[in-house]
């Protein structure tokens, strides 16, 4: 669900419109933002007025510790802690490139602490994809982002600017999107702790040394920089076995296709098939027997 769950989304607008209304009051922005229910019956005039005034002073640090200790509104600790959180905002001005099922995804450009990343963000109570459709991607997008309840949501507002790429353009921003996913994964669990403007890492090994891997077969290289980072991530087997899946593929379609050969089972490593029994048993043990500093990394199939 790439929306936040209906009690949620009550729960999230409880608190950001009370903070909107503190906002407010405390700087005089708009006498028709009076109580903290008028924000539902501002009209859209009223809202293109009073909402960019009110977001930009809203999420300052001071601000918002003047706000939890003060507590006009009788939040309670939990509330609170929340709001709190929101001193972390990330502003980004990015590209959407991607609807999910669980969240869609903006890439969020460069900054000083950190490369192009990306972000899986939740509508409040609808999805984005509601409001710029996939056929239509990427978007050209400016969002205020904050953690919430362990997920990331924008906070209700966001500015889309339709603008027509170019199929290079659009093979570019892909292209950036698939790097980022493999290296660094989508940010879309939000930890206490975790500062959106430098997100800890999400990919897997497993994608990492994938990815490093295709890279390098592309360049026509061992791929010796896939192999050192599982190693020093303790999992040359994860290495070993994404880099003789790239190989044995061809392999078991030849087999396959042969009628003549009985079905048996194949013990491969890296490019080479270097055991061949009647049963996976009798294969790994010969593979003990044989290739004991190997055995853990070899590939096992039957045909």
């Amino acid at each position: 669900m790439s929306q936040l769950l209906p009690h949620e989304a009550e729960y999230f607008f409880k608190l950001h419109r009370s903070l909107m209304h503190f906002t407010n009051q405390k700087y005089n922005i708009s006498a028709k933002f009076k109580k903290v229910e008028d924000f539902q019956s501002l009209d859209n005039d009223a809202l293109q007025n009073v909402i960019p005034a009110i977001r930009e002073k809203m999420y300052d640090t001071a601000h918002i510790k003047q706000f939890c200790d003060e507590n006009p509104y009788d939040l309670t600790e939990k509330d609170l802690a929340v709001v709190h959180q929101w001193k972390g905002k990330l502003i980004t001005s990015g590209f959407l490139v991607r609807h999910l099922r669980d969240y869609s995804v903006v890439m969020a450009p460069p900054s000083p602490k950190q490369d192009n990343r990306l972000y899986g963000i939740k509508g409040i109570t609808h999805s984005l994809a509601d409001y710029l459709p996939s056929d239509c991607l990427p978007y050209q997008t400016y969002f205020i982002l904050l953690p919430f309840l362990g997920h990331i949501v924008y906070d209700g507002f966001f500015s889309a600017n339709s603008i027509y790429f170019g199929s290079n353009i659009k093979r570019s921003i892909k292209d950036e999107y698939n790097h980022i996913k493999a290296l660094d994964g989508i940010y879309a669990k939000h930890t206490i702790g975790d500062d959106l403007s430098n997100p800890p890492q999400t990919a897997s090994v497993k994608d990492v040394v994938t990815y490093s891997i295709k890279n390098a077969l592309d360049e026509g290289e061992f791929p010796h920089k896939a192999l050192e980072y599982a190693k020093k991530h303790n999992e040359r087997a994860v290495f070993e076995k994404a880099y003789t899946a790239k190989f044995i593929k061809n392999d078991k379609k030849h087999l396959n296709d042969n009628d003549e050969l009985p079905k048996m089972h194949y013990g491969a490593y890296r490019e080479t098939i270097i055991a061949v029994q009647p049963t996976k048993k009798d294969l790994l043990a010969f593979c003990k027997k044989h290739y004991p500093k190997l055995v853990d990394y070899i590939t096992v199939f039957s045909v």
